[in-house]
């Protein structure tokens, strides 16, 4: 058996960008799982000076000793990456980076390797000082000396995104000239043509299993015969934000689908397959294509750590010897979800600094203390368990906003114990729906410092408004069901060690009456008995804060949806006075 092929790709770079030589680690490693799971007989081995250097001493300083042991010369590709600093001069350049770099060119000129390939960020930068001011200069200088002599080698990306999703497509490119040459007139891979586009939605940056907006690849088959045999796809998509599937099987099939739309005769759905973090892989049959047929594929459930940053969720689509148009699509904008206050017991204003104040000499029966108060931070933004039918999206500022936790296209997959696309045996039973979440968002109220003989009620449903939600899996005082304070239905919430918790799912979301953000308000009450023996009730002060449940899960694919640490303010509820 032939041994793998090995491809040497070596990076350099200032110190500056120690982001982006993260990420074209994270690339290789993507890439050579690619090239495994396409059945390619190849590797990528990866060199840069902190992992293949080490300390000693070279007639021609430091810089000779990294240059024997990363072989520049004997490398495939060479990567540069520049953003504002230049580096340190080294004994023939102005740095070590622009010395490795021009060692490469000129190595390319002799034998036409390695392939050059330098990367530039633009993004606004204000040097903080004078030598810094210096360092970028120079990195312009060296930049524009490229684009008078070498203008292919420059590339330009935004962010360390967008780095890695170029660097994994060029990389990728390269890699199939090497191992599958294009100009094979026999190989109807050369005659497809990949496009992608993505609908954009408006996501809570609070979200971790966020549900994204789909993408669409359009394939077409750019021949005037059909091709000799059915094509096989390999397609592999990255996002900015970490993907949190929901594990289907042991095999690492997850519940992101994708399917063909607008054939009457299309494949059965294909579950993507999630084996490295921020990776789904999906493997795609094109057969019976006709000449200059285009088909249509559909990419749904996609789910995101959507607090990534203001830039949004943005992914990457790579399809094996193929080149994609596009291939970079912001599927999230992000916004805050949430708010929320404590307000009186009236809802007419916010309640006091000091919280609801008693004294403890005066024992009080169930009273009203305060309503809470959680509030959309933008339409839509409390869902249903399932989109309204009816009223699928909203919108916001633009972006689509869905009104359910639930994927629109929720898919039946192994009916009666059946088989599984790209499964040769059944490994769902009984059968699962992959795109539903497990209920509507939820939001909890955290009270905590509660003094000892204080008891607490919250109401089991909404106080009015045109949002609905009711109380779900709260932690009830012993034996203490739902039961009626006046007019409105109650329950007592346990207390241990001072702390409580309620916490109500959203039924009805406010799209289905109106277009504009809304609000939930709970009431809450409490009430103690005076017992100046028992030293009860204690004084004190107790608070409470809300945010989305469940918040901060240790892991995310066990219950969808699901939310990160809330950094909402905490407000003062109640003081017993001495």
């Amino acid at each position: 058996m032939a041994s793998p092929r090995r491809f040497r790709v070596v990076l350099a770079s200032p110190s500056d960008v120690q982001v982006e030589r993260d990420a074209a680690g994270a690339v290789i490693d993507d890439l050579n799982q690619q090239l495994r799971d396409a059945g390619f007989p190849a590797y990528i081995e990866l060199g840069r000076w902190e992992t293949d250097a080490y300390p000693g001493l070279h007639v021609l300083g430091p810089q000779g000793l990294i240059d024997e042991l990363l072989h520049i010369e004997d490398s495939d590709v060479f990567i540069g990456v520049f953003w504002q600093r230049f580096g340190t001069p080294v004994r023939n350049a102005e740095s070590g980076t622009e010395h490795e770099i021009l060692r490469a060119i000129e190595a390319w000129k002799a034998k036409e390797a390695p392939q050059v390939m330098l990367y530039f960020r633009d993004a606004p930068y204000r040097p903080p000082s004078q030598g810094e001011e210096e360092q970028f200069q120079k990195v312009q200088t060296f930049k524009q000396r490229l684009l008078l002599t070498d203008e292919p080698l420059v590339w330009g990306y935004k962010d360390e995104y967008d780095f890695r999703g170029q660097l994994h497509n060029h990389l990728w490119k390269f890699l199939m000239r090497q191992l599958r040459p294009q100009d094979r007139t026999d190989d109807p891979l050369s005659f497809l043509r990949v496009a992608v586009s993505a609908n954009r939605v408006c996501a809570r940056e609070e979200g971790v299993t966020e549900l994204m907006g789909d993408l669409f690849l359009r394939c077409t088959y750019d021949a005037g015969s059909p091709p000799p045999r059915p094509i096989f796809l390999t397609l592999v998509l990255h996002a900015s934000a970490p993907i949190n599937p929901r594990a289907l099987s042991p095999g690492g099939r997850c519940d992101i689908v994708l399917f063909e739309v607008g054939r009457p005769d299309a494949a059965e759905p294909i579950l993507g397959a999630s084996s490295l973090p921020g990776t789904v892989i999906f493997e795609v049959s094109l057969k019976d294509l006709r000449p200059h047929e285009t088909r249509i594929f559909q990419i749904s459930n996609l789910r995101c750590g959507a607090g990534s940053g203001p830039s949004g969720v943005r992914v990457h689509l790579t399809v094996t010897g193929v080149p994609v148009a596009d291939s970079l699509q912001q599927v999230a904008t992000l916004r805050k979800g949430l708010d929320f206050e404590v307000r009186t017991p009236d809802s007419s204003e916010r309640l006091p600094d000091g919280g609801f104040e008693i004294r403890r000499a005066y024992g009080f029966t169930e009273r009203k203390i305060a309503t809470l108060r959680f509030t959309e931070g933008f339409a839509n933004a409390f869902k249903s368990r399932a989109p309204i039918l009816g009223y699928l999206w909203n919108k916001c500022d633009g972006d689509a906003v869905s009104t359910g936790e639930s994927s629109a296209f929720c898919t039946v997959f192994a009916p009666e114990g059946g088989h599984m696309p790209w499964h040769p045996q059944p490994v769902f039973k009984p059968p699962v729906v992959v795109g539903l979440a497990d209920s509507g968002t939820c939001l909890c109220a955290d009270f905590h410092g509660l003094p000892a003989g204080v008891r607490i009620f919250v109401s089991v449903r909404e106080l009015g408004g045109r949002i609905r939600a009711r109380m779900v899996s709260p932690a009830l005082a012993p034996g203490e069901g739902a039961r009626m304070i006046g007019d409105l239905e109650v329950k007592e919430l346990r207390i241990e060690g001072g702390r409580a918790q309620a916490v109500w799912e959203v039924i009805t979301p406010s799209f289905y009456f109106e277009q504009s953000a809304g609000f939930l308000d709970f009431a809450v009450f409490a009430c103690c008995a005076a017992d100046p023996a028992g030293n009860l009730p204690q004084p004190g002060t107790s608070w409470v804060r809300g945010h989305f449940y469940p918040a901060n899960p240790t892991s995310p694919q066990s219950q969808i949806p699901t939310f990160g640490f809330s950094s909402l303010p905490r407000f003062t509820l109640l003081t017993i006075a001495p």
